[in-house]
């Protein structure tokens, strides 16, 4: 017998966790007796969403034995995901060219990038039946459950027909990728997890003259060349907040910051020019200890660079009304946002005054960087 289910999620647009529900339901299908996730990037409450959903869906979810082939590639996978997959019952966690990445301060030589999660009733004979799942979803909680994700899911159960079983030899071959990728990858034990840990909280940042390169090269910029370097290569930036408009639908506070032109050079885009409407590209924030946002950022026909932020009440605060919004560079394109309702803002202030980088908007609201 077999099935197949096509899966959309749209998140915060419409409907959330379908994902997770997904691949539950795809789970409790048979008496599953190992699971094998091939998956790029992992977040311990996407990790902890996936063992509850599991452990909810299939009696036997304890003595699974659960084999997890992730990446630690530019310190996206958090180290408490790993902990957290290492502490369940018979799981192993492996990492892609795990040695390689380390050395190399958490670049990848050869992109990760997998999100497959398959079930088998017997890991040493397929035929007794499987169920894949695979699609756009890490194991991360916007992932799982808020992101705006797609994904299918494949059963092949018995009783079999002539036709499953040919398809379920064809899969057999197909997933024969799994073992040569298993053996070669690097075992996450506590002594590895340690060192990870270690270099996690050292993740690097782009170099005084990678960022000096990329500013020379710009013709035409909103900013003259020294604000270019001292934006870009700053460790902090902080902005005032008095309200954002209700982007996100009617009684529903907004995200939509709007920012000095040029300021989207702190978060790694282009000093150039550009037309209106603009699309710069993505980059993670992180709340609160939450699953980092993808957030992004364009130019508006106002003439400002717009930051989608993290949702309020999702990944963000309730609200960022009448704030101050705090951004911490870790690494390139992630990025740690602390909210101020309260003083902490005057310390911002008076280190980018003491640094010469404390800066006013047309419409006088303050913003500053500092390192």
């Amino acid at each position: 017998m077999d099935s197949i289910e096509f899966v959309f999620q749209r998140g915060v647009e419409g409907s959330t966790g379908e994902i997770l529900s997904a691949i539950g339901r795809l789970a409790s299908r048979d008496t599953f007796t190992c699971l094998r996730a091939a998956v790029a990037y992992a977040s311990a409450n996407g990790c902890h969403a996936f063992s509850d959903e599991l452990i909810q869906r299939i009696p036997q979810w304890e003595t699974v034995r659960k084999e997890w082939l992730l990446s630690i590639d530019r310190g996206i996978t958090h180290p408490d995901a790993l902990r957290h997959l290492m502490g369940m019952n018979d799981s192993h966690v492996r990492i892609h060219d795990g040695e390689a990445v380390l050395a190399n301060n958490l670049w990848p030589r050869l992109s990760f990038h997998p999100k497959t999660y398959v079930f088998l009733v017997d890991p040493h004979q397929t035929d007794l039946g499987v169920g894949i799942f695979c699609g756009s979803a890490n194991l991360t909680y916007p992932g799982l459950v808020t992101g705006v994700e797609h994904g299918t899911s494949v059963a092949l159960l018995p009783p079999l027909t002539q036709i499953d079983s040919e398809r379920l030899r064809q899969i057999e071959e197909d997933l024969g990728w799994w073992a040569p990728s298993w053996n070669i990858a690097t075992e996450c034990d506590r002594e590895f997890l340690e060192r990870y840990q270690q270099r996690w909280e050292l993740r690097p940042r782009a170099t005084e003259s990678e960022i000096i390169d990329r500013i020379e090269a710009v013709p035409e910029s909103p900013l003259d060349k020294i604000q270019n370097l001292s934006w870009a290569d700053a460790r902090c930036f902080w902005v005032q907040v008095e309200r954002l408009n209700p982007n996100l639908g009617p009684g529903r506070p907004g995200n939509q910051l709007d920012l000095q032109a040029g300021t989207r050079v702190y978060f790694g885009f282009t000093a150039s020019n550009v037309a209106v409407n603009h699309h710069f590209g993505s980059i993670q924030i992180a709340y609160d200890n939450r699953d980092p946002y993808e957030a992004t950022m364009r130019f508006g026909h106002n003439g400002m660079d717009k930051l989608n932020l993290p949702i309020p009440g999702e990944n963000g605060p309730d609200s960022y009304k009448n704030s101050f919004l705090h951004f911490e560079r870790i690494h390139a394109g992630y990025f740690v946002l602390t909210v101020s309702n309260g003083t902490e803002h005057q310390e911002w202030i008076e280190r980018s005054t003491n640094q010469g980088m404390l800066e006013h908007m047309r419409g006088g609201r303050a913003f500053g960087f500092y390192s």
